[in-house]
């Protein structure tokens, strides 16, 4: 994504890899609500980011739990053709849940699973452009075509819900400048 992209990430797992990855060139560019995990906010928010911000570039991170709650709320940019790029990342779990519950067993493993939805097809059927990314090397050419695109444009992303999320090093930053001891 170019450097002037608005970044809004969502509550999940997700945010963990974009909070670790994501490099974040100006300020109020890089947009997440991290204390109260509400899902989906992001959807309906990037709609008001982009509005505000027409000239640059606007990204969600977002995952198909948060889809589940607010993904309806993509028809919004779709009707008005506000070019918001929705990155679903859709590992068929409440990821950041899943993570945890799967230790403790099939059952709690199993509850915190979702359906391997659609989300392109669910975008096209709401009057967007959208498509399915299945392998890293497919990245490039989607994110080529949401950003030429002038209307909503939704990249539905199949992961692995395996990998853990890079909160490790974050947290040993955390206990080495911690005051409490």
């Amino acid at each position: 994504m170019p450097r002037d992209t608005t970044l809004l990430v969502d509550s999940g797992a997700h945010r963990a890899f974009a909070g670790h990855y994501w490099e974040c060139y100006e300020p109020r560019h890089y947009i997440s609500a991290t204390n109260l995990g509400p899902m989906g906010w992001a959807i309906p928010a990037g709609v008001g980011a982009k509005l505000a911000r027409p000239d640059h570039p606007c990204a969600v991170i977002t995952g198909d739990g948060c889809m589940l709650m607010h993904g309806m709320e993509i028809q919004t940019a779709a009707r008005f053709k506000v070019p918001v790029i929705y990155v679903v990342i859709n590992n068929a779990a409440l990821g950041n849940v899943w993570l945890r519950a799967s230790e403790w067993g099939p059952l709690p493993s199993e509850l915190t699973s979702l359906p391997d939805h659609d989300w392109a097809g669910f975008a096209r059927a709401l009057g967007m452009q959208a498509l399915t990314v299945d392998q890293p090397s497919q990245l490039k050419t989607a994110f080529q075509k949401a950003l030429t695109s002038e209307s909503a444009f939704l990249i539905d992303i199949k992961a692995d819900k395996r990998f853990s999320t890079p909160v490790e090093p974050f947290q040993e930053e955390v206990n080495a400048w911690s005051y409490h001891e």
